[in-house]
């Protein structure tokens, strides 16, 4: 059986939400939410290891529960910046 044990609602959460939160970084936290539901799911189906679950519980809390969320604007905003940049330039035909 591949996974199941919670009816696979990490392909509902990103088939509904991913990149339909009107945010950047909520859309980028769907995405790793979703990752995090799937190992859960599959581990409960015996699927994988409660270590390959934990592996990734840690890996998700160590990005949105750690760190700088100041920095992690920042890269949005920068990255934001960036794409109208291009986007600007290519109007008038620019690189």
């Amino acid at each position: 059986m591949s996974g199941g044990s919670y009816d696979y609602v990490s392909y509902k959460l990103t088939e509904q939400c991913k990149d339909k939160m009107y945010d950047p970084e909520m859309n980028d936290m769907i995405v790793d939410l979703a990752q995090v539901l799937h190992e859960l799911e599959w581990w409960q189906s015996s699927d994988f290891s409660e270590s390959d679950y934990r592996d990734e519980l840690a890996k998700f809390k160590k990005k949105w529960f750690n760190g700088s969320r100041d920095e992690r604007l920042t890269k949005y905003v920068e990255a934001s910046i960036q794409g109208l940049r291009t986007e600007l330039m290519q109007m008038i035909g620019g690189n």
